[in-house]
C-alpha cells in the first residue's frame, strides 16, 4: 500500500474493512496522544525556562538594589566623617582663637603690672 494509506480495502468484506478502519483509528488516536504528550512536555520545558529567566531577572533586581543600598550607606558614612572632621576643625580653630585671646590678655596684664 502507499505510505500513510494502509492496505487496499477494495476486495475486502465489511468485517475486514471495519477492522482496517479500527486499526487506522487506533493509529490516529495514538499519534494524537503522542503529539499531545510532546506538546505538554514542550510546554513544561518552556514554563521551566520562563521561571528560570524570571528568577534570574529578580536576582538581578535584588543585586542592583543591594548595590544601591551599599552605595547610599557609603555616601552617608563619608558625609558623617566629613561633618565630624569639619566639627573638629571648627573646635580646633575656636581653641586656637581662645588661646591667642588669652595670650594677648596675659600679655596686656604683664605689661600693665610692670
Amino acid at each position: 500500500p502507499p505510505p500513510g494509506r494502509g492496505p487496499d480495502v477494495t476486495n475486502m468484506d465489511l468485517s475486514q474493512r471495519l477492522e482496517v478502519a479500527a486499526i487506522k483509528e487506533e493509529e490516529r488516536l495514538r499519534e494524537i496522544r503522542r503529539i499531545r504528550f510532546e506538546q505538554e512536555r514542550l510546554a513544561e520545558i518552556k514554563n521551566e525556562e520562563m521561571r528560570r529567566l524570571e528568577a534570574k531577572r529578580i536576582e538581578g533586581i535584588n543585586r542592583r538594589r543591594e548595590e544601591e543600598v551599599k552605595k547610599e550607606e557609603e555616601r552617608r558614612r563619608v558625609e558623617r566623617q566629613r561633618k565630624a572632621e569639619e566639627r573638629r576643625r571648627l573646635i580646633d580653630e575656636k581653641d586656637r582663637m581662645l588661646r591667642k585671646a588669652e595670650e594677648r590678655q596675659m600679655g596686656y596684664w604683664e605689661r600693665k603690672l610692670k
